[in-house]
């Protein structure tokens, strides 16, 4: 099997989780770094230079994207930088995997969609959650009809990221905010469950003195069904904050069970449950708990995942499809234009 060179475009603290996973992934290794100051981009290399001897410092994305030494790119750069640095790498026909958001806007994503079709490349938003172990359970457990049609998914998710003023997530020049950090998470998933984008949605939103989103509240609807009385709405609700630690869980209620994943992002557990009774229940018993052999923190699922398409010649991820990716975008569109959040670039 062919072992790839990977390139990191914007080595940082996320680029950091990324090298875990590429460490731990056969059939791949780190080839070199850009960023546009080329100190840090060597800082970055030292790091790892003892397992990459040959890996190459480089200050300028054009420099890295002209190397004939990188097989394909791992974009980590600042949210508003993803789109440019995507476009660079594409035309240069180096596959790519851009970082959450994939995009600042649908508009951005359609962009990098198209570039990356023309030039019959592989791109891949870097959603990790999908390729996990846990995920890909709570997926099989739906197809399998194991709690029926699932009509309902509820979701906290918050972190305490701001240690300081200047912290990257309340920079409105660089497209911070939690909707743009950790909303793409639970609106991916919800979108995951219910096929496709909601047809409506509803929130409330605290803005930081900056202008970004601190934290928000929205409820998602997505299709009407059918039951033996009439209709029922097919929803989803999250809250989300980047100033303050949540449970992270995630409940999903189906026609004929739920359930309930323990940090859902990062995979912890999931339980299945059955349905519960039409009368106080202080206690159900699980049908099914899974844990997974290890939570996956450094990203290897993602990028076992990227390879296997890259071995097949796909140019789509299915498990992440390019379709789903703009979905999402488009929620996160729609959302900021009711809290009237325009980006400087948007103007």
């Amino acid at each position: 099997m062919e072992k790839y060179r990977f390139g990191i475009a914007g080595p940082g603290v996320i680029a950091e989780k990324f090298l875990q996973g590429l460490m731990v992934t056969p059939n791949v290794v780190l080839a070199g770094a850009a960023s546009k100051d080329v100190a840090r981009a060597k800082s970055f290399i030292d790091k790892y230079i003892s397992k990459y001897p040959a890996a190459k410092a480089y200050g300028s994305y054009e420099e890295m994207a002209l190397d004939p030494n990188i097989d394909a790119v791992y974009i980590s750069n600042l949210n508003d930088a993803h789109c440019a640095t995507a476009l660079l790498f594409l035309r240069h026909k180096k596959p790519v995997i851009c970082e959450k958001p994939f995009a600042l806007n649908a508009q951005e994503a359609e962009q990098m969609i198209d570039c990356a079709r023309e030039n019959n490349v592989l791109l891949m938003e870097a959603m990790w959650t999908r390729f996990l172990p846990v995920t890909q359970k709570v997926v099989s457990w739906i197809k399998d009809g194991r709690i029926g049609q699932p009509l309902h998914a509820i979701a906290d998710f918050g972190m305490a990221l701001i240690d300081r003023p200047e912290h990257r997530t309340l920079s409105f020049q660089n497209g911070g905010g939690a909707l743009l950090d950790l909303g793409v998470y639970p609106i991916s998933f919800f979108n995951m469950l219910f096929g496709g984008e909601p047809i409506d949605c509803k929130s409330f939103v605290a803005k930081a003195s900056t202008g970004v989103d601190i934290s928000f509240d929205a409820m998602l609807r997505y299709k009407m069904t059918e039951n033996a009385f009439g209709q029922d709405h097919v929803t989803a609700y999250t809250t989300v904050s980047i100033d303050k630690n949540m449970t992270n869980r995630m409940l999903i209620i189906g026609q004929e069970g739920s359930i309930e994943i323990a940090n859902f992002f990062a995979g912890q557990s999931a339980t299945l449950y059955p349905p519960a009774e039409p009368a106080i229940v202080m206690k159900r018993d699980a049908i099914e708990l899974f844990i997974p052999e290890m939570v996956d923190l450094g990203y290897s699922c993602e990028i076992k995942s990227f390879l296997n398409c890259l071995n097949n010649g796909w140019k789509e991820n299915p498990i992440m499809p390019l379709s789903d990716t703009l979905h999402v975008m488009k929620t996160m569109d729609l959302l900021r234009f009711q809290w009237q959040m325009i980006f400087p670039q948007e103007q």
